[in-house]
């Protein structure tokens, strides 16, 4: 459907309609920000607060992160995801408080009802000089530091637009508290690999890709293929698919964001099934998932003063609940 600005806001391109497609093409990174209308602004930060109190979740088209600097981040991945055990490991995820590196297949453990999920993952600062380097796949670097970039500017505008759509009288009362590029801030981008589920693949019972949680910090942006699988959880409590619809990127609120305004916006649980079809199955699931966080000093109280959660630092949440995730 159309609304009376001329933004499109689709709900036929999934299965569910419970998650709008807004076009963000009058606020994308190839603008310039500042040159922006505040009608423009406030129209999206209004269809942007509708989508995050009543669902969490929202496809985002004509965003301006580029496909081909995505096509490149998933090939550079899916090179380093199909290297020995024993190469990888070099890499490997090392401590709750390094949010860095690789994670092995069953490692992670994001509900302890469930068995560990079927997927390999690689963790990355999103500052670009402190991306290592990878003998083994000489391209990996740079297609994350391009990739991270971009992530960051769209980032950028969705806190802003975050702002707006509260009605709080500064619009920079967020992007000023997630100084993204600098050492105080632990956003990460995540390249996730789901393996081909095979025949003689032991799976547990109970077990899926990826288990029931949401997400630790402030937004997610999450990219992903034509796979499908990814599941959220409705207001009933019943899950329901979340197809990709290509040339968007989904953005969901996260846990400290919830607290932030709380629970205005609501941090939805979501997780990765294996999708029904054996062509599927048969087939690796790749997307790649921006965190975006708050500065790591940055301490976490409700907005509105109203003090429904005790505050926190961001350090602190995050840390806690890494350590609750990962076999270290």
């Amino acid at each position: 459907m159309n609304d009376n600005n001329g933004s499109v806001v689709i709900s036929d391109e999934t299965t569910t309609g419970l998650i709008p497609v807004i076009d963000f093409g009058d606020f994308n990174i190839s603008t310039t920000s500042d040159n922006i209308n505040d009608d423009v602004k406030r129209r999206l930060a209004a269809q942007i607060h509708t989508a995050f109190t009543n669902i969490g979740f929202v496809y985002l088209k004509n965003h301006g992160v580029a496909t081909e600097k995505l096509d490149k981040l998933l090939s550079e991945a899916k090179t380093f995801f199909e290297l020995p055990d024993d190469v990888k490991q070099k890499y490997a995820r090392r401590s709750a408080e390094e949010n860095l590196g690789w994670s092995c297949f069953k490692r992670e453990r994001l509900s302890h009802d469930r068995p560990h999920g079927l997927k390999e993952s690689f963790d990355f600062e999103t500052k670009p000089e402190n991306v290592r380097h990878f003998p083994e796949v000489p391209g990996f670097r740079e297609a994350v530091n391009d990739f991270s970039l971009s992530c960051y500017h769209l980032s950028e505008r969705l806190l802003t637009l975050i702002a707006i759509g509260l009605g709080l009288d500064d619009p920079t009362t967020f992007t000023r508290q997630h100084n993204i590029l600098t050492a105080e801030n632990g956003s990460t981008l995540r390249c996730l690999y789901y393996p081909p589920i095979t025949p003689d693949m032991a799976m547990q019972p109970n077990q899926i890709r990826c288990a029931e949680h949401s997400d630790y910090g402030s937004i997610t942006l999450l990219f992903q293929d034509n796979i499908g699988g990814l599941e959220l959880r409705t207001r009933s409590g019943e899950y329901v698919p979340a197809k990709p619809v290509p040339d968007t990127v989904l953005v969901n609120i996260a846990d400290l964001m919830q607290r932030w305004t709380s629970d205005t916006l609501v941090s939805t649980k979501h997780r990765v099934v294996v999708p029904k079809g054996a062509e599927y199955s048969r087939d690796a699931r790749m997307s790649v998932a921006y965190f975006v966080h708050s500065d790591s000093h940055c301490v976490v109280s409700s907005i509105d003063g109203k003090n429904k959660y005790p505050p926190i630092k961001t350090l602190d949440y995050s840390t806690v609940r890494f350590l609750d995730t990962f076999d270290y």
